[in-house]
């Protein structure tokens, strides 16, 4: 899933990084059937499950832009010691697109010679989808499966992963606790069970959405259909071997080897992380066993580093983004979309136009692992104007 990018060896980039909703673990709590990231009663809404690393970067060892004399001129208060993103912005995404300092951070970004990155992880997707992969693996042997080739798999691979999920969220409580009743992710010998009991979750689920009012488009009861049907012929699985682990209830053990994987997507280049403990130890056990092989790399504290801490409200910014995505549905997207005042739009415009600066510069910049449906709320939202047979 992760490869160093083609075609961009002409350029030494220097990345600098920073995180946003980084909760060290992701696991499924023993007395609720919720996750470990929800236990702090001071939240008024479910913890984010999106992990976000991201920042800023310049190629071939020269940047022109001057962060420290951006961040004098926001004049931020006399308390701050460096650059935040909640100095510049609070709120849901749609309130931190009203923002004056954000949006001079913005223009500063797309005139300078510097361009944005970002690693964006949806956490509860990536928990579960292996499941797809074992039994659409498993369908394959069987010859109960066939593809015209590698592009048809992969939307097969996206559609089921998105249904899945979609059940998840419908009844997290329910789905958590059948998780929980077959020890998920650890199901070993007992793999049969857990998609038979995981075959009559879906097929309880369609059953209840076929009978709603209104009733959802016909194509959208055939997806759940489709995976129920799938999880049918999977009855007699014995191999799970992408699902299995080896803690019972953890789900993401650590998120280091995501930085790992960002920094060797781009191998010849240089990269620059703000300190974090955890992470600088598992790069320690990196570099022993070899797996970092010769990646330039460093740890940094972010007050002595001005592109640190932009760094930190870009992934501030598109960490909210991304969860504002996951949380809205496709109509409030729509509505909130139409709502947006002029200064608001301006924002998001400025927005864009630097995510299009990055991709033209390469493709592997912006990266992102969430399901088919966020992104398609991503390109109805962001995008619009490419899909105004949708919105």
């Amino acid at each position: 899933m992760f490869k160093s990018p083609l075609g961009f060896t002409d350029h030494r980039y220097t990345f600098f990084y920073d995180e946003s909703n980084n909760h060290r673990k992701f696991y499924i709590n023993t007395e609720k059937n919720n996750y470990n990231i929800d236990n702090d009663p001071q939240r008024k809404q479910s913890a984010p499950t999106n992990f976000l690393l991201g920042g800023v970067l310049y190629k071939d060892g020269e940047c022109k832009a001057d962060a420290q004399e951006l961040i004098e001129s926001l004049n931020l208060q006399s308390t701050a010691k460096e650059l935040k993103f909640g100095a510049v912005a609070r709120g849901s995404f749609d309130m931190i697109l009203k923002s004056a300092p954000l949006k001079k951070i913005l223009k500063w970004l797309l005139e300078s010679d510097l361009y944005i990155h970002f690693f964006n992880l949806n956490l509860e997707y990536w928990a579960f989808v292996d499941i797809i992969d074992d039994c659409t693996d498993h369908c394959f042997q069987k010859g109960e499966l066939e593809f015209e080739g590698i592009e048809q798999f992969r939307e097969y691979l996206d559609i089921h992963k998105d249904a899945l999920y979609r059940v998840i969220c419908a009844d997290r409580d329910r789905f958590l606790g059948l998780a929980k009743e077959f020890k998920y992710p650890f199901i070993q010998g007992r793999e049969q069970d857990f998609i038979q009991a995981l075959y009559e979750h879906v097929v309880q689920y369609a059953v209840e959405i076929f009978r709603q009012q209104p009733r959802p488009p016909q194509d959208d009861i055939n997806v759940f259909l489709s995976l129920a049907e799938m999880l049918s012929l999977c009855l007699d699985i014995e191999d799970m071997t992408l699902t299995l682990d080896h803690e019972e209830g953890v789900l993401v053990d650590g998120l280091g080897v995501f930085y790992q994987n960002r920094g060797s997507m781009f191998s010849g280049s240089k990269h620059i992380f703000d300190e974090e403990s955890t992470v600088q130890d598992d790069f320690e056990k990196f570099n022993r066993s070899a797996s970092l092989g010769s990646l330039d790399y460093q740890f940094v504290k972010s007050v002595d580093t001005p592109l640190t801490q932009v760094a930190d409200v870009v992934a501030g910014l598109f960490a909210k983004y991304f969860e504002f995505i996951q949380r809205k549905t496709f109509a409030e997207l729509v509505e909130i979309r139409g709502s947006l005042n002029p200064q608001q739009l301006e924002a998001l415009e400025l927005i864009k136009a630097l995510i299009a600066k990055s991709d033209k510069e390469c493709i592997h910049f912006l990266f992102y692992v969430m399901s088919m449906s966020e992104r398609r709320k991503h390109a109805l939202f962001m995008f619009p104007e490419n899909n105004s047979n949708e919105i």
